[in-house]
């Protein structure tokens, strides 16, 4: 039975947190504790569970339980831009923040945004600096470049750069998101980036330089499991946003990119585990590569030098 789940619900909460949710069982106590425990305290966390077939419900239910803080709603699965677009509807904060089911917010996350908006009244939306870790938790070596002005985060956005604004950092004004209409569901992945453009062409987006949240990478994430429809979104959501603005859109935007197979990231996840010391994460990457790509050369020399030590 499909439906919400709620406590008494705060009258107009500072902030609405909005969190999809899809089979990630393995990384949601984390998210969710990461909210829960923030040092701001005036916020309402809405939580989609997008029809997941794991434990990731009874999990939710279980936090709902205990915190009133927690709107949880339970859904046929429709796609994390259908899922967002109903949990904003019920997002009643004068702020709303995004947050993933994979992702470990840090404790003065919400606080740094608010103070940040609540100081600069024409910024529309800000996001934070993340550092990256792979699924198991390693750090990774490479994290998004930041950019803080506008200009220079709207020029990346305009050449298709998604994580010139990292969205599970997204802190936007509601009114905003109002007068660019929310997500658009057409787009089931890129959406991030296609809300992002149309913000920036109404108003001024910002990003903290802190790092105030850890984005994980793994393969069941749409970067990876879905690469191809993240190529074609990504193409019409760009054309679409250089027409809104007269302007013609650049030839590297047709341009094809090749989809990478998982066993090349879990090698690429391997060897920045043993970079850094971490061999039974390394093995545990190289292992999951090998299973996929049994004759690569390159897996095996992963392999053998997790074995023997880096």
């Amino acid at each position: 039975m499909y439906g919400e789940t709620t406590g008494e619900r705060a009258p107009s909460p500072r902030v609405s947190v909005l969190m999809p949710v899809y089979n990630v069982a393995r990384y949601l106590p984390e998210a969710v504790e990461s909210i829960l425990d923030q040092t701001f305290g005036d916020f309402e966390f809405v939580i989609v569970d997008d029809g997941s077939t794991d434990d990731s419900l009874a999990i939710l239910k279980r936090y709902a339980e205990q915190d009133a803080r927690i709107y949880l709603i339970e859904q046929e699965n429709t796609g994390a831009t259908v899922a967002l677009s109903r949990g904003l509807r019920k997002c009643s904060g004068f702020y709303l923040a995004r947050m993933d089911a994979d992702d470990i917010a840090f404790p003065e996350r919400l606080a740094k945004q608010v103070t940040f908006l609540d100081a600069n009244p024409d910024v529309l939306a800000c996001g934070t600096g993340v550092a990256s870790i792979d699924p198991l938790g390693v750090p990774l070596r490479v994290s998004p470049e930041i950019y803080c002005a506008h200009d220079e985060i709207f020029r990346s956005l305009m050449r298709g750069n998604g994580q010139a604004m990292m969205h599970p950092t997204l802190m936007a004004r509601q009114s905003a998101l109002e007068t660019v209409g929310g997500y658009d569901d057409q787009y089931r992945t890129a959406q991030d980036l296609d809300l992002f453009l149309r913000l920036g062409e109404v108003g001024t987006l910002a990003n903290l330089p802190e790092v105030l949240l850890k984005y994980r990478h793994h393969l069941s994430s749409a970067n990876y499991a879905k690469q191809r429809m993240q190529v074609e979104n990504k193409r019409l959501l760009l054309l679409a946003a250089h027409a809104r603005q007269g302007l013609s859109a650049p030839p590297e935007i047709e341009a094809a990119e090749s989809p990478r197979k998982p066993c090349e990231f879990l090698r690429g996840w391997g060897w920045n585990a043993l970079e850094q010391g971490c061999r039974v994460a390394a093995c545990k990457h190289a292992l999951g590569s090998l299973r996929r790509c049994p004759l690569s050369w390159q897996t095996w020399k992963l392999l053998a030098c997790c074995l023997r030590g880096y």
